[in-house]
């Protein structure tokens, strides 16, 4: 680790230096409001006394309350950041929360001061917004820097992800949404709508997890992710009980407070990052982004197999398409994947050969001497001072006859010339000026590599 001091202060580079704001005892304690009231809610819904209508009447009053937490934490977030497009994104995250959080109002006015309908309903209106804000908001974050081969890996890593929710928000909303035909435009606008968004935001949510972007705290990215894939479970699975006018379950309610205490957490984390080693953070991040191209594929394969084993009206031949872009989609990528290990290894591979043949050279009691036809020297070993006591200065790119007893020259050329017409050659012996004033006498192999791309040269091996 490097200090260096910049108008007399200290830096430290390689370590992330984070000091703790004021504002950080507020946002701890809006955390642990939300992690409390969550705890509690939970606690009464599971355990404690009243009907399903009471349940959902305190879930519905308290998501509010948790999309309020959400928004002042990411708003918080956005006001800490120094780049301005990382900014912008949380802004907009922010906002999305804040116009979610007007839903949940709207609904709980409607549902329980009203007791009127809330579908369709002005609450519809705040909800869907919510999808294409926050997928700007996504979108807007900046990718790190990838090689062509980790990019094309990553898209397909994103279109698996969204393959196999599609399939699930098929065959969960769109098509009983479809067969319902319901006479109500709007109700039917609303219902597909829903569905429209929920893809929206998985692609969002895939793009975004699998970019790994720049600028964003490792934990803070997990808690985003985290909490809009909550977010799409809840929608759903409120989905499947809305169209098959089934009673709400409390546990749907349940994981939409999840999901706004997650997107909470990552305002907080944010805004007030762990003090880590630079290059650290990235690392248990990678090992969770792992999972995210599985999920899709157990999703998909998934729902057509619950679909085929329920019979599921007959009608697979949707799902089985889908089933076949999402293995086509797999064997690409495991095409790209193999393809990348076989690169790595043979990247690995020529490594190690070079550190080996560095590690000879270093060590060798001989010096190796690259030329070309005509004698120039192209390459010298490390060990041409201490074997030969000659400096490479006084040998690269010039003719190695140069440093040649006068009687010794002739026979240096013919040795270099016979060898390169890959006439048989014997060991010659020599003399060879060196540094300190004295004549060395030195004997010297040939070797004819003209041919192998990667040398090209006369090898001359030597030795005193």
């Amino acid at each position: 680790m490097a200090v260096s001091v910049a108008g007399g202060a200290p830096r430290l580079r390689g370590l992330r230096r984070v000091s703790q704001p004021p504002s950080i005892h507020l946002d701890a304690a809006l955390i642990v409001l939300g992690c409390a009231s969550l705890a509690g809610i939970t606690a009464w819904v599971s355990l404690g006394p009243g009907d399903a209508e009471a349940h959902g009447a305190v879930t519905s009053l308290a998501a509010p309350g948790m999309d309020l937490i959400a928004a002042v934490l990411l708003a918080n977030a956005a006001a800490r950041t120094v780049n301005r497009r990382i900014r912008i994104a949380w802004s907009l995250i922010a906002l999305a929360m804040l116009v979610y959080a007007l839903g949940d109002a709207l609904w709980a006015w409607f549902a329980i001061i009203e007791r009127q309908n809330v579908f369709p309903s002005a609450a519809d209106v705040a909800y869907t917004s919510f999808y294409p804000i926050v997928a700007v908001g996504l979108l807007l974050f900046p990718a790190a820097a990838l090689a062509r081969r980790e990019a094309a890996r990553l898209t397909l890593d994103s279109a698996i992800v969204v393959v196999g929710g599609g399939m699930v928000v098929w065959q969960s909303l769109f098509r009983p949404a479809l067969a319902a035909a319901n006479p109500d435009p709007m109700t039917t606008l609303l219902t597909l709508g829903y569905p429209v968004g929920d893809l929206v935001l998985l692609f969002a949510v895939a793009t975004i997890a699998l970019r790994r972007p720049a600028g964003i705290e490792p934990r803070a990215l997990l808690a985003l992710v985290g909490g809009l894939a909550l977010m799409f479970v809840a929608d759903v699975a409120y989905g499947e009980l809305t169209i098959a006018q089934l009673p709400e379950q409390g546990w749907v309610d349940l994981v939409y407070l999840a999901s706004s205490l997650a997107l909470a957490a990552a305002g907080y984390f944010q805004a007030h990052p762990l003090e880590v080693a630079a290059g650290d953070e990235s690392r248990g991040l990678s090992r969770w982004l792992l999972i995210i191209p599985y999920a899709g594929l157990i999703a998909g394969y998934g729902v057509l197999l619950a679909s085929a084993s329920g019979n599921a009206d007959g009608q697979l031949g949707d799902l089985l398409n889908g089933a076949v872009i999402l293995t086509v989609l797999v064997l690409l990528r495991q095409e790209l994947v193999l393809r990348q290990n076989a690169t790595l290894l043979a990247d690995i591979a020529r490594r190690a050969s070079e550190a080996r043949f560095r590690s000879l050279e270093t060590q060798a009691s001989d010096a190796i001497l690259l030329v070309d036809p005509k004698g120039m020297v192209a390459y010298a070993s490390p060990t041409l001072e201490r074997v030969l006591g000659v400096g490479d200065e006084a040998v690269l790119g010039r003719p190695l006859a140069r440093l040649a007893h006068a009687d010794d020259v002739g026979r240096l050329e013919s040795l270099i010339a016979d060898s390169a017409a890959s006439r048989p050659v014997s060991p010659l012996e020599w003399r060879l000026w060196g540094r300190d004033g004295t004549w060395r006498h030195v004997e010297t192999v040939a070797m004819n590599l003209l041919a192998e791309p990667a040398i090209g040269k006369i090898v001359l091996t030597t030795h005193d």
